[in-house]
């Protein structure tokens, strides 16, 4: 056989014997195609693995709301003093409005020397509020069963007369703030929490009963958020 027909046979046969596909099963045409696929799938694998990683993000979300109180379980049996439209349940005379109005739901001191006391006296209670003195220099007080816990600045917190319920000014934030006072009343108990802390506790508070107000002292000052709840006398056995 002439050397020219023998290269053209073993092409030939070597076009005829050469798989048609590579080592991965595919030929060419297909490995483009599943490369293509594979560019399609990551995205959406992407997505997929994005969407479950947030699904699980909510659940421990949800279980650790589950584990803390939440505000409304912690105000429970509490009633409003203070409805952010009227003076309902406290006691007005001729001279109120010359320290006090209600503006924005707040409650507002504006000045003045007019005390603004409930009309109805209480006995064993918890009672919380936030108040926000206007500017430095600020006067005020809270009446307790007619008693004053002082609402001054360097004093605020001093229950008059008092001396192992000292002012706790450490724990008031500047004028112009909000502060959170929660005030226990419980028979001869008497406490005081300032921003979710303890200022102080005693335990031969005196008279039983009497009415909650609030001190006109000159100086601006806002209420808002008044709330109590009567606490029941413990059943004798």
């Amino acid at each position: 056989m002439e050397p020219a027909q023998r290269a053209g046979r073993e092409f030939c046969l070597g076009a005829t014997l050469r798989p048609a596909h590579g080592p991965d099963g595919l030929r060419p045409q297909g490995r483009e195609q599943a490369a293509n696929q594979r560019r399609l799938y990551k995205p959406q694998e992407s997505k997929f693995l994005s969407l479950i990683a947030l699904a699980v993000l909510t659940l421990c979300s949800i279980q650790a709301s589950a584990q803390e109180p939440s505000r409304e379980i912690k105000e429970e049996a509490f009633e409003p003093l203070f409805d952010g439209k009227s003076f309902s349940g406290w006691r007005v005379n001729e001279q109120t409005p010359t320290s006090w109005k209600i503006e924005n739901g707040l409650l507002v001191l504006t000045g003045g020397s007019s005390h603004l006391f409930t009309t109805e006296p209480f006995d064993d209670f918890i009672v919380r509020f936030e108040w926000r003195p206007a500017k430095k220099g600020y006067n005020s007080g809270f009446f307790v069963r007619g008693r004053q816990i002082q609402m001054a600045q360097g004093g605020a917190g001093k229950l008059f007369h008092v001396e192992s319920a000292k002012a706790v000014p450490e724990l008031h934030k500047p004028p112009g703030e909000w502060n959170e006072w929660e005030v226990t009343c419980v028979g001869t108990t008497l406490s005081l929490r300032v921003n979710g802390k303890p200022a102080w506790e005693i335990k031969d508070f005196q008279p039983k009963t009497g009415s909650l107000g609030f001190e006109a002292e000159g100086h601006a000052i806002d209420f808002r958020n008044l709330r109590i709840k009567r606490v029941g006398k413990p059943q004798q056995h």
